[in-house]
């Protein structure tokens, strides 16, 4: 059981990283719920964090101790950038935040698996993805001009920027049905700095299929 491996880790010290702020708050009460069952009257607290803020608080430190690391721009004037780019190219139909959205995942999904921008314009682009190349740069420009960038990236930077943290607790990873290659390299480059990383594979259950026949 995943659950079950969680908790024995959390119970060993260790540091647990889920995908999200939810599953965090349930494992942690399963641990309480653990330590209540088996009698204990005080206990340290449980080690777990969604792999997001976990990486805020790296980069944190890093930036403390280097200066010249971009800083991190709050959500809401990463949606203003997006949609500033998307609102000037947005037939009247359509809705300019929902599509910087859009294109700010896609970006942040081309460079979690290693792609950039430099790269798209090397094909054939169709007048959509010409939009979304203009505008991915428009706005990586203007996050450089004011030195920061998307946390959502933080996991490729931390190792691009030579900055993984120096060893510590046991790690392990759990929630994620599959990591992004970004994650994978930032766990690989911790593990060469002498952390034990593990990951919780999800249970898929057993599927079913039906087919009819007229």
């Amino acid at each position: 059981n995943p659950n079950t491996r969680c908790i024995a880790h959390l119970e060993a010290g260790g540091l647990l990283l889920t995908r999200d702020l939810r599953q965090a708050r349930i494992l942690r009460r399963l641990h309480d719920r653990a330590q209540v069952a088996a009698g204990r009257r005080v206990w340290p607290s449980a080690r777990v964090l969604p792999l997001d803020v976990w990486l805020a608080l790296q980069w944190q430190k890093a930036s403390a101790d280097r200066l010249s690391l971009p800083g991190i721009l709050p959500a809401v004037a990463l949606h203003w950038l997006w949609w500033r780019q998307a609102a000037r190219d947005a037939p009247g139909l359509l809705d300019p935040a929902d599509l910087g959205e859009r294109a700010r995942a896609s970006c942040l999904r081309l460079r979690a698996y290693g792609g950039d921008l430099a790269g798209l314009s090397h094909w054939p682009l169709t007048r959509d993805q010409q939009a979304f190349l203009g505008w991915a740069r428009a706005v990586e420009s203007e996050m450089r001009a004011r030195r920061g960038w998307d946390g959502a990236d933080l996991a490729r930077l931390l190792v691009e920027a030579e900055v993984v943290p120096d060893s510590g607790p046991s790690v392990l990873v759990s929630g994620f049905r599959r990591l992004t290659p970004a994650v994978d390299a930032l766990l690989a480059a911790m593990s060469a700095k002498g952390w034990s990383v593990g990951r919780v594979e999800p249970e898929v259950g057993a599927g079913k299929a039906w087919r009819f026949a007229a």
